[in-house]
């Protein structure tokens, strides 16, 4: 096969778009999607959720649902709970949002169980700058935004606040802290 060139009289008008594409082909340079977004599932539900525990130096704010499982709701400290007539959640004053553990009522401990699951799925499929393996401590008067995926305890410190999820597979320490969840 034999380069026949355009015929005289014709031209081919390209667009910018168009001009940037062939340079690119031209180079070499390929295109990527970039890294999946890490599904969390159900474990979205919740502001923070917790294995074995949350505790929290009043006077604390927290804006969401919080949840511990598979512990019991004593593991959730210093929010002075007040259970709700179904027993399926708490309140509390520190808490704009509601509080369940492993021992609500149905339908509760089966619905905190699958958002462990979907937690501890979350921090396998994460290979994304928010995973942390060790423990997270954001210091006196600190700031966060984003989604904590920790495989062990988080403490946010006196006056520290965060705009995001605190996924941690131990505990969470709030001491006179806020947490917002995400818009």
């Amino acid at each position: 096969m034999t380069h026949q060139p355009f015929p005289t009289g014709k031209h081919l008008l390209l667009t910018p778009f168009a001009t940037l594409l062939l340079t690119l082909a031209a180079s070499g340079t390929a295109f990527a999607d970039g890294p999946r977004p890490v599904s969390l599932g159900t474990a979205g539900n919740y502001v923070i959720l917790a294995k074995t525990g949350i505790s929290t130096v009043p006077p604390s704010t927290v804006t969401g649902d919080i949840a511990a499982s598979p512990v019991a709701a004593t593991y959730m400290t210093g929010f002075s709970l007040i259970a709700d007539a179904s027993n399926v959640f708490w309140t509390s004053d520190q808490l704009t949002g509601k509080a369940y553990a492993a021992d609500n009522a149905v339908p509760a401990p089966s619905l905190l169980t699958v958002a462990v699951l979907d937690m501890e799925a979350a921090y396998t499929d994460a290979n994304i700058f928010w995973q942390v393996a060790g423990n997270v401590a954001l210091g006196t008067g600190s700031h966060l935004e984003g989604i904590l995926l920790c495989k062990t305890d988080v403490s946010l410190l006196t006056r520290a606040s965060m705009n995001g999820r605190i996924l941690s597979q131990t505990a969470t320490v709030l001491q006179k802290a806020t947490v917002t969840e995400p818009k």
